[in-house]
């Protein structure tokens, strides 16, 4: 992403300390490691020498568990406030930045100039044209970078040079402070022209745009035979997604270490259920008992595979159960079992070969990725 951050180390111990003393340099500035409201943070937080830097990040430590040391960017301070674009989440919406201007003999924002003497420090707002398209741009790359959701609001420092350095992106930024004691991102929106209500109004979207796409259109039902399948909960229309899959992470393993290490059981559920990507790695299914997809076989099912997504092949019914043709994606060590999907065209008896026969065709390119080169290999044998 191109966001340049200052010289860091994160310190648990003296190893950690020994190891900012050895690789940084002075001015550092000994923080939280994940804090917030400036905690912990004072004036002699920022240290010049080693005995400084050992005794600053030890208290850090000794009251919070750990530290982050980091080189002090000498410079000016901005914050940009950044919300997520439900219509275009590549281009999240960065509002105008403004600068903290601190009082005399302050040079950041430690605990008791945020909290204490509030009052003394300034913020203005940014009014070169391209230092605030530099502003938000970093921080539109910033809040992208770290899958920004809602909202966050960056703090970036500016060294003489004109080079900008991310201190954090704070994701849950305090808002409507009283008139008198507003926080960063009020001040933000206040010399913004679109204001709070445009603010609130992007989040919204954002939250209902999330909203919707996690609504299930689909549940598990454990029907009189023990055997469990996915139904549809609305009606679904040919080519519309029924489970996205893509851009999400999932459970892997090595068929060798099945073989070396799973029990007989987890083995049997491993040739039953296991999504090959190839020979040897296979997808298995999620610890999440709510993360499982039972879907069944059918012959002539109504769903079928887009990349790795789960599509409807034509329209679904609600309460119509949601099938796949085990042959558009599994293998050789699929166990063989009865059919009984009662298509006219059923085949009987479903095995792991099935993926090599000619009817796979009609599928085009609804098929895994690895039962598509498979195919190509076996045919141009």
């Amino acid at each position: 992403w191109q966001v340049r951050t200052p010289a860091s180390v994160f310190a648990y111990d003296e190893a950690g300390i020994a190891l900012a003393a050895q690789n940084l340099r002075y001015p550092m500035l000994v923080k939280h490691y994940n804090g917030y409201g400036s905690i912990g943070l004072t004036a002699d937080s920022r240290v010049t020498d080693e005995a400084a830097l050992y005794a600053q990040t030890q208290l850090m430590i000794d009251s919070f568990g750990g530290a982050l040391i980091e080189e002090f960017i000498d410079g000016r301070e901005f914050t940009v406030l950044v919300a997520e674009n439900a219509e275009d989440p590549a281009n999240p919406i960065a509002y105008l930045p403004v600068e903290f201007r601190f009082p005399a003999g302050e040079t950041f924002k430690h605990f008791g100039v945020k909290w204490e003497s509030y009052v003394d420090m300034k913020c203005v707002p940014v009014t070169d044209p391209v230092l605030i398209e530099r502003l938000k741009e970093m921080g539109q790359r910033a809040f992208l970078g770290v899958d920004g959701r809602s909202y966050g609001r960056c703090d970036i420092r500016m060294n003489e040079a004109g080079e900008l350095f991310l201190l954090e992106v704070n994701p849950n930024c305090g808002l409507f402070y009283p008139p008198e004691a507003m926080g960063s991102a009020d001040l933000a929106l206040l010399n913004d022209a679109r204001g709070h209500r445009h603010f609130v109004d992007a989040i919204i979207r954002a939250a209902l745009h999330h909203a919707s796409k996690a609504q299930k259109v689909w549940q598990v039902v454990l029907n009189p035979t023990q055997q469990p399948g996915v139904y549809a909960t609305q009606a679904l229309a040919a080519g519309e997604r029924i489970e996205a899959m893509e851009e999400r992470p999932h459970r892997h393993v090595s068929k060798r270490y099945v073989l070396n290490h799973w029990t007989d059981q987890e083995q049997t559920w491993f040739r039953r259920y296991a999504f090959p990507l190839s020979d040897e790695i296979y997808l298995v299914w999620s610890r999440d008992p709510a993360e499982w997809m039972p879907v069944r076989h059918a012959c002539d099912p109504n769903a079928w595979l887009d990349g790795l997504d789960l599509v409807a092949r034509r329209a679904i019914a609600p309460g119509e159960e949601i099938t796949l043709d085990y042959a558009t994606f599994h293998n050789e060590i699929m166990e063989e079992f009865v059919c009984t999907c009662g298509a006219p065209d059923c085949r009987g008896i479903i095995r792991g070969i099935d993926y090599r026969e000619p009817f796979v065709e009609r599928y085009g390119e609804h098929i895994s990725d690895y039962v598509r080169a498979k195919r190509q290999h076996l045919f141009a044998l």
